[in-house]
This record gives structure tokens, sequence and C-alpha cells, in this order.
């Protein structure tokens, strides 16, 4: 059975899926059979043959994957906002057993699988009278341990800090911590990522460089990526 991982971040658009295509194209890179799973997407792209799952197609495209993407999520939906509110929205409730089920299948597949979460590690899945389901949920039935994706700049030790004290808490294990826009010649960067090492005690493996923008698949092209993931199979 193929080991697995989880990639959480510290809030919504963080670089969760920039950081996640990196991982996957790296690994790619060293002749590892990886698949990419999303349990729940939404912000999907609506086009008139239906909805695209944006982030995953990035993955699969800057990563170099092949088959329907379509397949690597469980719940997609048009509307940007937080998964609990699309589940409402649409009058649904999230079925955990389909998620197990749609991860095992991934497993089987593959070497390693990178699942990539929705939003930080508290962000609520779906919220009915009878049930209550949050991003810990999921990485506690699928067993995982995590990557946390934070930014470099002000403000992200407060964030760590509390991301890394809640998982603790809730016996989750970070395995390590990528800081997505770090500019090596900026003191609050290089301040930031000292700090939250020694405050944490988990070591930062990766350190990613701002690299045009973000969404678009040839940034991630442009990028040495042995250069920041020289210790990625280090935490698989």
């Amino acid at each position: 059975m193929a080991k697995a991982l989880y990639v959480i971040g510290t809030n919504t658009d963080i670089g969760k899926t920039y950081i996640s295509a990196l991982i996957v194209k790296a690994l790619r890179q060293r002749n590892f059979k990886i698949g990419y799973y999303k349990p729940v997407l939404s912000g999907a792209i609506k086009t008139n043959s239906g909805l695209i799952p944006g982030d995953v197609k990035q993955v699969y495209e800057a990563g170099g994957l092949h088959g329907d993407y379509q397949q690597a999520v469980s719940y997609m939906f048009e509307p940007a906002v937080s998964p609990h509110l699309a589940f409402k929205m649409q009058n649904k409730a999230v079925d955990l057993s389909c998620i197990l089920k749609d991860f095992y299948k991934y497993q089987n597949q593959y070497d390693y699988v990178l699942v990539e979460g929705c939003g930080g590690l508290i962000c609520p899945i779906s919220i009915t009278e009878k049930n209550i389901v949050l991003q810990e949920d999921i990485i506690k039935l699928l067993n995982l341990q995590t990557i946390l994706v934070i930014d470099a700049g002000l403000g992200t030790i407060n964030h760590s800090l509390l991301t890394v004290y809640y998982a603790e808490q809730k016996k989750i294990i970070i395995n390590g911590i990528i800081i997505n826009n770090y500019d090596s010649s900026n003191l609050v960067h290089q301040d930031n990522k000292k700090v939250i090492e020694e405050l944490t005690g988990i070591k930062v493996i990766a350190c990613v460089p701002t690299q045009g923008n973000n969404n678009e698949p040839n940034s991630i092209k442009a990028l040495t990526i042995d250069k920041y993931f020289h210790e990625i199979g280090d935490v698989y």
C-alpha cells in the first residue's frame, strides 16, 4: 500500500496547490509513481461541459500527472466559499465513507499519494444538526501525517504556532513546514523561519520563493525543484 501525506495550510490561499504541484513534480523527477487526491474542492470553474476542479487541473498539468483529473476529487462545488457552506447551499452533507473509499483507490495505484486539504486545519467541511465534520476529521480518518504550508511574511509566526499547537492537541503529526513566497534577502522572512523552527521544534524542509503568478503552471516548470525540495523524501 502506498505511503501518503496530507498537505495543510495556515489559511486559505496560502499556496497549498502551488506547493502540492511542486512536490508532485519533485517526486516524479525521482521516478516515484505518485498520485494526487483532493477530498473536497470549492471554487470549481463552470464551463459548458460542466465543472472543472481548477486546483486539481493545475497540479496535474504542472506536476506532469496523467489520467482523468476529474476523478481526483470526491466533492466539488462551484461557489468559492467554505466547504460547509457549499454543502449547505446544495442541501448536502459529506459522506466520509466516500472519501475513504476514493483515498484507498489511490493508495492501491501508486507508490505515494499526496492529499491536499482545503483552507486551514480547522476548516469546517460539513455542518448539520446531526454532525459536524472538520478538516482534522478527514486527516484522522485517513490516518495521515501532514506537511504545513505557511507564508513567509509578517504574521506567519502567530498563524503557524496556533496551527501547530492545535495539531498537537489533536494528535495530528506535522512532519515538516514549507515556507511559501520566501525571499532569502528579507530579514523578516529569515527571522520568521528561525523563530518558527525554534518555537515549534519542526524543521522547515523547504523555502519556496514567489515565482510569477502561482496560478500559472509555467511558473512551476521554471523552478529547479531539487533546490527547494532536497529533503522532501525524508518526510515520507
